[in-house]
């Protein structure tokens, strides 16, 4: 009975810090429904830190979804 009830508490302490080490991305919002029409129809979306274009169709939203960094063990 006593070993049920350990792998019950090692269960429920496991649960407890996979729900606690969870978090949600952060969404960081730049710029919503920009139109850098180019005269041929495109648009051309270039990212606010620069790092990457991109031609599209429609208007584009620009926007970047960070996730925090889980804090490593000490070694």
């Amino acid at each position: 009975m006593k070993r049920f009830i350990a792998h019950v508490f090692v269960i429920v302490v496991a649960i407890a810090l996979s729900a606690v080490t969870h978090a949600e991305p952060k969404l960081e919002m730049h710029r919503v429904g920009v139109k850098a029409d180019d005269g041929s129809g495109w648009n051309t979306a270039i990212s606010t830190d620069g790092s990457f274009a991109v031609l599209t169709p429609i208007p584009f939203n620009d926007s970047r979804r960070a996730t925090p960094r889980l804090a490593r063990p000490a070694t």
